[in-house]
């Protein structure tokens, strides 16, 4: 093999490379299995969070996942090499068991007792020598988001091998002691190295406390399994000295208490003393914590880049989330439900004061000069920090520091009502045009019809230079006119789904024409990888052969609930797409006829079929 012993790339151009495929776990596993030059750079990429890996997989079942997770822990269990003595480096530790046996009795029973006894330490020993990894991956596992041991520990004491009984999994002790044990394990290893915590409320004084000192470079904190009614004060002092002490926590992520004693003070009130005790908070990730939209107005601004909410309750009248938006100078990713259609009204307004429509883009070539020039354009944004591998890759942007003007926001998630969703979404395309990198909107599902004849189309006439990602749900997907992918010269993944009550009544029909006449349209986006069609979208033949010569650099293609389509139509865009790794399309279209798939697959034996319903 050519880079088996030498790679003729720097470190540098390897480190950016692996920098583009950090979500992609095969990419990263085949780079482990080339050389020993990318297994230094791309290891401790793969390994740094690999159950989170395995979780987002779309590949897997949920057992399928379980079963990996399970090997996972054990391969991390097993992969902490033994340690030599410092002052005699060829004498093992006690972890050799015939190094502790005691010293040779003289009677015939005692010495025949002394050699079964060392004889079945050192059988033992050998298995436990067998089952470590030749590799220590755990010192790579330096993003310890949360992982739910109790299922991984059950099956893992299941596993008919002695030598696991080594490694903590003792039988005796309770099930939450032993995750306790094992939790402590995986943090204790290299606790300079670990850059994301994530345990249950409970365990923080525990695990952590004992290590503040050594969490040199812990970065995000996140806390789970929170009751109602519980003390934080024990982290509240954690996160306040860690801060006094490294000053490097920046993140926090807090799933909402269980709903057990209503008559306790609300959590909300106590919880959010968790994210103001961090002086310099950039990322609150309250997805799980239902009543974080109540306490909006108390959630520090100053540093916040990313916010995230839950979508299921709405913000109260009482709570202006429009002048809280406002405030926060520097976010770049956000994520809520939307009660105001005029929430980004102001950034329009700003925009409109800065009269940022007829001003030059700002790019390589000329960000020197506009640094010069320009006094009112946009906040900074800060280099990549050393533990993250994607971050804004233009550092000239740190000469535009300023406490004023409109924040540039990258990504986008809304929820909400339609009749108030479109306006609000259309405001901030409209405001965050230049950095908007990944826009996702989901529209409330109603029974009613209405909605869908009274609102306004999606769209815009004018460039979103950046924008990769574009996830349109329910009504949002129905408004979305096509000719708007014009003006997405980026995008590579595309996902529309159709509301469910869709096609539900002959009041459909209108709306299935006008879908046929305007889906051909969606061959604008001609640098997809990745586009799904969910739901009851027109697709033809004839919209398939037409994307084959459009969409050329297609490799995932999602049509299963879409009608109009024949398996002939299918075979000439596999046909036609080499590239192509996945495609989903319906059951019934090979149910009957096996013959058909093995026929896909002789055109592409690297596709991967998915049939569903």
């Amino acid at each position: 093999m050519v880079l088996a012993s030498k790679l003729p790339l720097p470190d540098e151009c390897i480190d950016i490379i692996v920098a583009y495929l950090v979500d992609q776990r095969q990419a990263l596993h085949a780079l482990v299995l080339s050389s020993q030059k990318l297994f230094q750079r791309a290891a401790p990429v793969l390994y740094r969070s690999p159950f989170q890996l395995i979780e987002n997989s779309s590949r897997w079942s949920q057992d399928e996942k379980e079963k990996r997770s399970t090997a996972l822990l054990a391969l991390l269990l097993t992969s902490r090499l033994p340690q030599h003595d410092s002052a005699d480096p060829q004498r093992p530790t006690s972890t050799n068991p015939v190094t502790t046996v005691a010293a040779r009795p003289t009677s015939p029973l005692d010495i025949h007792r002394y050699h079964l006894l060392q004889m079945q330490q050192h059988q033992r020993y050998q298995q436990h020598q067998q089952a470590m990894a030749t590799v220590d991956y755990l010192r790579f596992f330096t993003h310890q988001y949360h992982v739910n041991l109790w299922r991984l520990l059950a099956l893992l004491r299941t596993l008919a091998y002695g030598h696991y009984a080594l490694l903590l999994l003792d039988d005796n002790r309770s099930m939450p002691d032993l995750q306790t044990d094992v939790s402590h394990f995986l943090v204790q290893y290299r606790p300079q190295d670990v850059k994301v915590i994530g345990q249950p409320i409970a365990r923080i004084p525990v695990l952590l406390v004992p290590h503040i000192q050594e969490l040199r470079n812990l970065v995000r904190l996140e806390l789970s399994e929170i009751p109602y009614g519980c003390k934080i004060e024990p982290v509240l002092e954690f996160i306040r000295v860690h801060d006094a002490v490294h000053g490097t926590l920046k993140e926090i992520k807090i799933k909402g208490g269980e709903d057990l004693n209503h008559h306790l003070e609300p959590t909300h009130k106590q919880l959010v003393r968790l994210v103001q005790a961090m002086r310099t908070a950039e990322v609150v990730d309250a997805r799980h914590w239902k009543e974080a939209i109540l306490v909006l107005d108390d959630i520090p601004v100053d540093c916040l880049r990313t916010l995230i909410l839950g979508l299921a309750d709405m913000p109260p009248n009482y709570i202006s989330a429009s002048d809280y938006l406002q405030r926060c100078a520097y976010l770049e990713e956000l994520r809520m439900p939307v009660r105001d259609d005029r929430l980004f009204a102001w950034a329009v307004l700003e925009r409109k004061k800065l009269k940022l429509d007829h001003r030059p883009s700002l790019s390589r070539s000329n960000s020197a000069f506009a640094s010069v020039t320009s006094t009112s354009y946009a906040p900074w944004i800060s280099p990549p920090s050393p533990w993250q591998w994607r971050q804004h890759p233009f550092q000239e942007w740190s000469s535009l520091d300023q406490p004023f003007g409109l924040p540039r926001m990258r990504s986008l998630e809304l929820f909400g009502e339609d009749r108030v969703l479109m306006p609000a979404v259309r405001d901030a395309v409209d405001a965050f045009r230049e950095s908007l990198e990944s826009l996702k909107v989901m529209s409330m599902a109603t029974m009613s019809k209405e909605s869908i004849y009274t609102t306004a189309p999606l769209s815009w006439s004018w460039p979103l230079s950046k924008l990769s990602v574009l996830d349109l749900e329910g009504e949002a997907a129905l408004a979305f006119e096509f000719q708007a992918l014009l003006h997405c010269p980026t995008l590579i993944t595309l996902r529309l789904s159709l509301p469910p009550y869709f096609y539900s009544s002959s009041e459909d029909d209108q709306i299935l024409d006008e879908l046929k006449v305007k889906m051909p349209q969606i061959c604008l986006a001609t640098r997809l990888l990745d586009l799904e069609l969910l739901g009851k979208w027109p697709v033809s033949d004839e919209l398939l052969d037409k994307m084959t010569r459009s969409m050329t650099r297609l490799t995932q293609l999602d049509i299963v609930s879409c009608l109009g389509y024949t398996i002939e139509g299918v075979l000439k865009l596999i046909s036609s797409l080499g590239q192509l790794e996945r495609l989903a399309i319906s059951k019934w279209l090979c149910a009957w006829q096996p013959a058909r798939k093995h026929a896909m697959r002789a055109l592409n034996p690297r596709l991967d079929v998915v049939e569903e319903p």
